[in-house]
């Protein structure tokens, strides 16, 4: 295969930019990252490069992103080798790891909805032991055997910690950091009060907050349903748009102007362009977690004022 000096100056830019990236990647990677004292949202450049490079993560995702690596490497490559352009097979590249995480975005409001109906689920369980006669520890040491698979983990480990003898207060608030959610903050907040207090009430206090939960849930699934028709919409126009765009790769005389350096360039900032509308897009129907109540980043949720109070 021949370029010609438009292409090859391309393939130059490219590679200086990716040459730039790497070093600035190896430089920072050889300097110790502090651990901050609490949670705190990484800046957007610090999270992209953690998703290509698998840092913080289990050894099993690491494996399926470095999987998903491979995969828009393996695109990018046969792209330009099918069309002779490179700006293509970048684009198709991009769009590989780019695309799933976008059109996707739905994903972790229904994950949060079906956490909080586990949450709500698990604090009637609580109430029904208390009821029973079981004591808060017990009850919470119990209550393992009826977390929903969306909590199953963590209250778990919560039950082994409380079966180790950690007092209920601390275990409580770690807990409530590995849910990383307000609502699991003001739940262990009133178990935490009930531990120390041992005040009575506390079985109708649980099924109050559990009613607060499942109208929170509602609400949630309503929200839910109004973001999820303009992703309906942007995962239609992108399909069409990368339909159309294959499509067209047949007709040599559409796709001659974009063999050139310029007209690579025009067809990478439309990319851009497109691509960003649908990041834009994705932020904008993504929401804003619940602020937490526990930890650094410690706030009151305004949706959390008017639940129950443990007495």
């Amino acid at each position: 295969m021949t370029f010609s000096i438009s292409t090859l100056a391309l393939l130059a830019t490219v590679a200086g930019a990716l040459g730039c990236a790497g070093v600035i990647v190896a430089i920072r990677g050889l300097r110790p990252a502090p651990v901050p004292p609490g949670p705190t949202r990484p800046s957007a450049v610090r999270a992209t490069l953690g998703w290509l490079f698998g840092i913080g993560v289990s050894a099993r995702e690491r494996a399926v992103r470095q999987l998903h690596l491979t995969l828009s490497g393996i695109t990018a490559a046969a792209v330009w080798l099918i069309t002779s352009i490179p700006a293509t097979g970048i684009i198709a590249g991009a769009a590989v790891l780019g695309l799933p995480k976008v059109i996707t975005v739905g994903g972790a409001g229904k994950a949060r909805i079906a956490r909080l109906d586990a949450l709500a689920s698990w604090t009637r369980s609580l109430a029904t032991r208390i009821s029973a006669g079981s004591g808060l520890e017990q009850a919470l040491i119990e209550s393992s055997q009826d977390a929903a698979d969306s909590i199953a983990v963590e209250v778990r480990a919560l039950s082994a910690r409380m079966q180790a003898g950690q007092p209920a207060q601390v275990a409580l608030r770690q807990f409530a950091d590995e849910l990383g959610d307000g609502v699991a903050d003001f739940l262990a907040i009133a178990l935490m009060r009930s531990a120390v207090t041992r005040g009575s009430g506390l079985r109708a206090s649980l099924e109050r907050l559990a009613g607060s939960v499942d109208k929170l849930v509602s609400d949630q699934r309503a929200v839910e349903a109004d973001r999820a028709r303009p992703r309906v919409t942007a995962r239609l126009v992108t399909l069409i748009t990368v339909g159309a765009f294959a499509v067209l790769q047949a007709n040599t005389q559409f796709m001659a102007p974009y063999h050139t350096f310029v007209g690579q360039l025009v067809l990478m900032g439309i990319a851009a362009a497109f691509g960003g509308c649908l990041l834009w897009m994705a932020a904008l129907t993504r929401g804003r977690p619940e602020p937490r109540m526990l930890g650094e980043s410690a706030a009151v949720a305004p949706s959390l004022q008017n639940f129950g109070r443990v007495t």
